[in-house]
């Protein structure tokens, strides 16, 4: 009906190409594309040459399909041709389903995975750069890997995102894996192994304070404290005067729970030189100690430092109500609204303690 205003010829051309099967071709292209998405978000290592065959095979069954439909689409049901590009069409279609099905298991599989993530150490062998078959989906880079514990055999895995910008051959790699809610376990991050990389470059440079950051940097984004914590001792050993560092890195240990490491690191620094910060971030670990007279002590140095700061009124006031003295408490946070009004917290505060000094002055 649609095409009765066009042309005579035109609709010829339009008929052997608008049918049953360029709609189906349409629908398995929407689905691959989709599958590829899927397969690149949620990778195997050793299973992506498998995918890439099933994904050219039927790509350049249907496609060939398609224009000899175009030829041929009148011939009787009958016809020998028509048989074979009938069987020909079903092996294509297949192979595609096959590769949808897995593709959705993955998805299902990663999507709603809720195991704990684990980093495995690999060696990248090559990268290849290769477009996928059909033309639609563009270049994929490939990295063949080798894992230390099975050191003779390599397993291809395709590189995601910016990791083929960020990823060479022949350097070190962490392989980010889950486990899989349906037990196939599959790559979310490669990433190169800094570790390896900065202590290589510490063995040549052993001063050098970049190197040192940024190696404890790694440990902590890879939650490793404690490593973190051995790495921070060896660099303030050699770096003595770097007091804002020191700081920043008792403060990160104290968030992953590491108080006596971060209270051991900072406190030859807080002996040496006085500061505002290195008394508030000391005074806040014997807190979380229990170490409360040292802590009141560091807490009032601090003020006496820079009186106008409000952190350490601050932390000071929680301090004073945890020992239950309240109207210390409170006067603390009054200075804290002194010098920063807007915080609505402190009102709530003084109103929970004004409450419980009416409760004690009623027994």
């Amino acid at each position: 009906m649609m095409l009765r205003g066009l042309p005579h010829t035109l609709q010829r051309v339009l008929y052997r190409f608008w049918n049953p099967l360029a709609f189906r071709y349409g629908a398995l292209m929407g689905l691959m594309y989709v599958g590829c998405c899927v397969q690149l978000d949620y990778r195997r290592p050793g299973v992506s040459t498998a995918w890439l065959t099933w994904t050219g095979t039927g790509l350049s069954v249907l496609s060939f399909l398609l224009l000899v439909n175009a030829f041929y689409g009148q011939r009787q049901a009958g016809d020998r041709i028509h048989q074979i590009f009938r069987w020909i069409q079903r092996i294509g279609t297949v192979l595609m389903a096959l590769f949808v099905t897995y593709s959705a298991l993955l998805y299902v599989n990663g999507r709603f995975d809720q195991s704990v993530q684990s980093e495995q150490r690999a060696e990248i062998i090559t990268i290849a750069r290769t477009n996928l078959p059909g033309g639609i989906f563009g270049p994929v880079s490939m990295a063949r890997l080798r894992f230390p514990e099975r050191p003779q055999e390599t397993h291809a895995v395709l590189l995601a995102g910016t990791e083929p910008s960020k990823l060479w051959a022949g350097e070190p790699v962490l392989i980010h894996r889950r486990a899989g809610t349906l037990g196939l376990s599959w790559v979310s991050r490669i990433e190169r192994d800094e570790e390896q990389y900065w202590k290589k470059v510490l063995a040549q440079m052993p001063e050098s304070a970049d190197p040192w950051k940024r190696l404890i940097v790694f440990y902590f984004q890879h939650h490793r404290p404690k490593d973190a914590a051995l790495a921070a001792t060896r660099y303030f050993e050699i770096r003595t005067d770097d007091y804002e560092y020191a700081c920043d890195v008792a403060g990160t240990l104290a968030v992953h729970g590491m108080t006596q490491e971060a209270r051991a690191l900072l406190e030859p620094f807080a002996e040496q030189r006085p500061d505002y910060w290195m008394y508030d971030v000391l005074a806040s670990l014997f807190h979380r100690l229990g170490d409360h007279p040292r802590a009141l002590k560091l807490f009032r140095a601090a003020i006496d430092l820079d009186p106008e700061n409000p952190q350490a009124y601050f932390e000071l006031g929680y301090l004073y109500k945890d020992l239950g003295r309240f109207e210390e408490a409170i006067a603390m946070f009054r200075k804290v609204q002194q010098y920063r009004p807007i915080f609505p917290e402190m009102e709530e505060q003084i109103q929970f303690m004004q409450t419980q000094i009416a409760v004690r002055s009623h027994h």
